[in-house]
């Protein structure tokens, strides 16, 4: 199954997700924003999957997309956003269109999700 790095803000929600992953046969580490994200990944971590909180404090999900891409890593990066919830600018969201393997709106569809890692992992392997 993958290595995946789950970046939520909300402890609850980053609780309930690991545990749905890890039932699934899936590894887990949890970021409680971008800049942890993005520490776990600069530390050598190596992931198959990032799945982002896409606003969150100290560093949302449009700048930690935007550091994987920049850095050269080509793990897919599945966005979940809180339906309802804007972006500051438009930029920033045709950016997570492009950048992002797949978007979400939460509350998200267990099987939708599984649908999309098992995607997301077709593609790393074609890489």
């Amino acid at each position: 199954m993958a290595k995946i790095l789950l970046a939520e803000d909300s402890a609850d929600i980053a609780q309930l997700m690991s545990l749905m992953l890890q039932k699934d046969g899936h590894s887990v580490d949890v970021a409680c924003d971008g800049l942890e994200a993005i520490r776990l990944l600069d530390g050598g971590q190596d992931y198959d999957v990032i799945i982002t909180d896409l606003i969150m404090p100290k560093l949302d999900g449009v700048g930690l997309i935007r550091h994987v891409r920049e850095s050269g890593c080509n793990v897919p990066v599945i966005v979940m956003s809180g339906g309802g919830v804007t972006l500051s600018s438009t930029d920033a969201l045709d950016s997570v269109k492009v950048l992002a393997f797949a978007v979400m709106e939460k509350p998200v569809d267990c099987s939708d999700l599984s649908t999309k890692i098992e995607a997301a992992m077709v593609l790393r392997s074609m890489r």
